[in-house]
């Protein structure tokens, strides 16, 4: 169990991490990575979290790994400040503004995924490390719930691809009974 100094809207996670890696200590057990794993990333699959894993296994010199996306259209280099005047000016000074398409690509971390090494964590009380792989992940499955709204719309993005499992598996149902096809929807709607 968490200790409550580790439960506070104000606790750092890491030090979450760090005491569940002591306790399971404690216990004979010992892992080499740790996966942090937010519940504000609800449309994060577990090959997503698979694919982390193995990626931090499959590169020695990182020390952590972080799932992001390409931004698409929220560009900082087209950040914009209203200034003293009222008026909209670059944030970046002597920044132009430039055509989406001609911006170089960059990437914001989504917090569906981390894994970091453990003894980096330990060393370093830290989950993202100073050598980080990229896990990209498509825009549409890297939303954070923070809002009302980002929760409408992570509800409205889990029906769909709900709908779509159940479209794929459709041919499958055709020779099955109605009873088995009933299952294996409810097993599709749940996840499972």
């Amino acid at each position: 169990m968490r200790p409550a100094e580790y439960a506070t809207d104000e606790a750092r996670i890491e030090l979450a991490l760090i005491h569940a890696l002591w306790e399971l200590g404690q216990n004979g057990e010992s892992y080499d990575l740790v996966v942090l794993l937010q519940n504000s990333s609800p449309l994060r699959t577990s090959d997503d979290i698979d694919f982390c894993v193995n990626l931090l296994e499959g590169h020695t010199e990182a020390d952590s790994v972080a799932s992001a996306y390409m931004v698409e259209h929220e560009h900082p280099l087209r950040l914009q400040k209203i200034g003293d005047r009222g008026m909209l000016q670059p944030f970046w000074k002597g920044t132009p503004i430039y055509r989406r398409q001609d911006l170089p690509p960059v990437y914001v971390m989504n917090g569906a995924v981390y894994v970091v090494r453990r003894d980096y964590l330990i060393e370093h009380e830290r989950v993202i490390g100073d050598h980080v792989l990229p896990y990209i992940m498509p825009h549409y499955r890297s939303l954070d719930v923070h809002s009302e709204v980002d929760l409408y719309i992570a509800e409205v993005q889990m029906q769909q691809l709900q709908r779509k499992a159940i479209e794929k598996h459709a041919a499958d149902w055709q020779d099955k009974d109605p009873t088995q096809v009933l299952r294996d929807i409810y097993a599709l709607r749940n996840g499972e």
